[in-house]
C-alpha cells in the first residue's frame, strides 16, 4: 500500500518485485495515457527502472487520443525489449504478470501511480491466476481482436 506523492517509492518497488522477470504482461487500461503529473521523460525513465531486466513486454490497453505510445514504442526498441500491443476496451483491470508465474494487482495506472492513495498485491493462490487467466482469455475472445491476434494471446497466457 502506498500513500499520495510517494511514486520514487513504488516505482522502486515496482523495479524489486520486475527485477529477475524475463517477461511481462501488463493490463492496463490507460498504461499509455499522458498524465498531467508526470513528464514524457520522467515516465520513461520510471519504465527503464521497472523494466530494467524485461525482455518481452506484452501490453493490453485502452486506446487514448493523448497518449506516449510511440516513445514507449521507441524506448522498447531502443532496449531490445520484444513487445506486442494489444488494445481492447474488455479489459479494465490492471494486472502484471511477472514471468506467465507471478501475478500483482496494481491500483492505479502506470501514468499515475505513487500520486495518489493505491496497492500493489502479490496474488498466492494457483487457483486465482487460472482463474484469472480464463477470465482473461474469455474477455479477449469477447472483443473484437483478430482471431490470429486472440490465438497468440492465449498462447501467451497459458501455463
Amino acid at each position: 500500500m502506498y500513500a499520495e506523492m510517494e511514486r520514487e517509492k513504488v516505482i522502486e518497488y515496482l523495479n524489486e518485485i520486475m527485477y529477475d522477470g524475463k517477461s511481462i504482461v501488463i493490463i492496463d487500461p490507460y498504461f499509455f495515457s499522458k498524465s498531467t503529473n508526470i513528464t514524457l521523460k520522467n515516465y520513461i525513465n520510471d519504465m527503464e527502472k521497472v523494466l530494467e531486466n524485461i525482455n518481452e513486454v506484452l501490453i493490453i490497453t485502452h486506446w487514448n487520443k493523448e497518449n506516449y505510445e510511440k516513445e514507449v514504442k521507441e524506448f522498447f526498441q531502443k532496449k531490445n525489449i520484444k513487445y506486442r500491443i494489444f488494445k481492447t476496451r474488455k479489459l479494465h483491470d490492471r494486472l502484471w504478470i511477472k514471468n506467465k508465474t507471478d501475478y500483482y494487482v496494481v491500483g492505479s495506472s502506470f501514468n499515475s501511480v505513487g500520486f495518489s492513495f493505491g496497492f500493489i498485491y502479490k496474488l498466492e493462490r494457483e487457483r486465482i491466476k487460472v482463474a484469472i487467466n480464463k477470465y482473461l482469455i474469455e474477455k479477449i475472445n469477447s472483443s473484437h481482436l483478430h482471431k490470429k491476434i486472440k490465438q497468440e494471446l492465449e498462447e501467451f497466457l497459458a501455463k
